[in-house]
């Protein structure tokens, strides 16, 4: 949602977990401007807010070169200070995945993950096979040099005790923040057809002349901003198109569509992530 939008929108999106309240707003839009200023930001939206115990995130994306190139997420909590959200990688992401503690609103809090060691059950376990029959010899050989390491497997075993079956990660509340947003971008943004048009082959700008969404808009006229399919079924006209349809997100009917009586404004809320609306 772009700031700009957000004035208008606040009366039909209150009470909706995600909106900020009249004085957040009134903070995080003047901070942004400067933060986009200062950071040689093109394109500022406000993405949302991550609810927490004591405090609230407040997050906004920020482009530099058109909605198809890197993303930065900025969070902050007073809505003046803003920090940059670390980067997610395959190991954070893992780690996150596994914690069910509620974010506290203090995005140095640590929470240390354990990994089991042996992600394969019983993996260490040899199978049961019968010993083959040995002679005296072959017995006496094998007793000789099971003596010197008697010792030596006595110190090993030691060691093994001291170790834990499982690795221990510590992840940040500013990784899970980082993580969450991630999560939710991963299918792209969701933008209403023929909304956007390309500004060159590899950016994509508002379309100056969309009138909105009709009345009887359904999931089907709605897309996916993916940077993947971008250009192969284009409109003559420029328009963007050919993307994934909203319609077709797995799995099916985790979308419904909500409008406010005598309001033009759209409201796609999900079903599986209670308070994840889109406007």
């Amino acid at each position: 949602m772009r700031l700009s939008w957000v004035p208008d929108l606040l009366p039909e999106i209150s009470g909706l977990g995600f909106a900020p309240t009249p004085s957040e707003l009134l903070a995080i839009k003047n901070s942004a401007r400067v933060l986009s200023e200062i950071q040689k930001q093109s394109i500022v939206y406000f993405w949302g807010k991550i609810k927490a115990t004591e405090r609230n995130y407040l997050i906004i994306n920020c482009y530099k070169d058109g909605l198809l190139s890197k993303k930065t997420s900025f969070a902050t909590l007073d809505g003046v200070s803003w920090f940059g959200l670390p980067l997610v990688t395959e190991k954070v992401l893992n780690s996150t995945l596994n914690i069910r503690t509620k974010l506290t609103g203090n995005p140095l809090t640590k929470t240390t993950v354990r990994h089991p060691k042996n992600k394969v059950p019983f993996a260490d376990i040899a199978p049961l096979v019968p010993k083959k029959p040995k002679n005296e010899e072959e017995e006496e050989e094998e007793e000789e040099k099971k003596e010197p390491k008697e010792e030596e497997e006595e110190e090993d075993k030691v060691e093994e005790e001291d170790q834990s079956e499982f690795l221990e990660e510590i992840v940040s509340e500013d990784q899970r923040v980082a993580s969450l947003v991630y999560l939710i971008d991963l299918g792209g943004l969701i933008f209403p057809q023929d909304s956007l048009v390309w500004t060159s082959t590899q950016n994509v700008g508002y379309n100056p002349v969309f009138k909105g969404v009709s009345a009887k808009a359904g999931l089907e006229d709605f897309c996916r901003l993916n940077p993947k399919i971008r250009g192969a079924n284009s409109r003559v006209d420029g328009l963007v198109d050919g993307m994934p349809l909203l319609s077709e997100d797995l799995p099916s009917k985790s979308w419904k569509i909500s409008r406010t009586t005598y309001s033009s404004t759209v409201k796609i809320i999900n079903r599986l992530w209670p308070g994840l609306i889109f406007v």
